[in-house]
C-alpha cells in the first residue's frame, strides 16, 4: 500500500517537474523575442534598403504567426526568436547580438 502512495507522489512530483520546466522555457524564449524584437528595431531604423526591409517585414510577420502558435505549442515561441534573429541578421549582418 505505502508503495502505491509513493509511486502516486512520484508521478505528481514529476508532473509538477514537467509544469514547472515548460513555465521556465516558455518564460526564456519571450524574453528571447523581446530582446530579439529589440534588435530587429534597430537594425530596421538603420536599413536603408527597401528590398531588405520588406523581407525583413515578411519574416517578422512569420514570427508573430509562431508566436501565436506558441500559446498552444511552445516550442514554436524558439521558432518566433529564431526568425526574428535572421530578419536582424537579413537587414545588418554586423548588428550585435
Amino acid at each position: 500500500m505505502n508503495a502505491r502512495v509513493a509511486d502516486k507522489q512520484t508521478a505528481s512530483d514529476l508532473e509538477s517537474a514537467r509544469a514547472a520546466q515548460k513555465a521556465a522555457e516558455i518564460d526564456h524564449y519571450l524574453a528571447r523575442i523581446a530582446h530579439q524584437r529589440e534588435r530587429y528595431a534597430t537594425a530596421y531604423r538603420r536599413c536603408d534598403d527597401s528590398a531588405r526591409r520588406e523581407a525583413a517585414d515578411g519574416m517578422v510577420a512569420a514570427a508573430t504567426m509562431f508566436e501565436r502558435d506558441g500559446k498552444t505549442v511552445p516550442s514554436r515561441l524558439k521558432k518566433a526568436a529564431e526568425t526574428i534573429k535572421i530578419a536582424v541578421f537579413l537587414l545588418d549582418p554586423k548588428a550585435p547580438a
